[in-house]
């Protein structure tokens, strides 16, 4: 029937233009759940596995969610190859996650494709902090969908981070010594 082969078609052509954002920020650098792999590295996984379950009309664009976002692709591309390069560059940095930047860059390069069905995938511990400065969701007319994947599986981790150092001379201590005090900030809910 005419519906089977339009489905059978939606099938090939898959989701259309996908954004893979990955954070690598540097939460992303802590342990899954106590073992070897890191939270990156499962994000890269997921990301990778993706990809793989794209079709041959499926196109992606590969973003880093950490300050400054930037885009590892050459806007949105079929080439495997392109891709598989681009996460492979994703690594951990000593940053903050800039996801309102990351969505910015990736409707940027949805809009481009001019693709009619477009997705935006957020892999990452979705740390609340990486998320403060959205304002406006989309300016597209007709925006992507958005799917959010928490690498974590919703295990708490200990996010804390240093906010200040203070150096202050300690004469007491000796010629040339200096006394440190650091602000600490826990970013988690424990």
């Amino acid at each position: 029937s005419l519906t089977e082969e339009v489905t059978s078609e939606q099938a090939l052509v898959g989701p259309g233009a996908i954004a893979l954002i990955i954070d690598d920020s540097l939460s992303m650098n802590a342990s899954a759940h106590g073992g070897n792999e890191t939270l990156l590295e499962r994000a890269v996984s997921e990301a990778r596995a993706r990809v793989s379950q794209g079709g041959p009309r499926t196109s992606f664009a590969v973003i880093t969610g950490g300050h400054p976002a930037r885009v590892l692709t050459t806007d949105v591309t079929y080439d495997r190859q392109a891709i598989a390069r681009a996460l492979s560059e994703v690594t951990p940095g000593p940053r903050g996650g800039d996801m309102a930047q990351a969505l910015r860059e990736a409707e940027r390069i949805l809009a481009e494709t001019g693709q009619s069905s477009r997705q935006v995938i957020v892999i990452g511990d979705q740390a609340a902090h990486a998320w403060g400065a959205i304002d406006a969701p989309w300016a597209l007319n007709d925006p992507p969908s958005v799917e959010l994947v928490n690498v974590r599986k919703r295990a708490p981790l200990a996010n804390l981070s240093v906010t200040g150092v203070d150096v202050h001379p300690a004469p007491e201590l000796g010629p040339g010594h200096v006394r440190l005090s650091a602000t600490v900030v826990n970013h988690s809910t424990d």
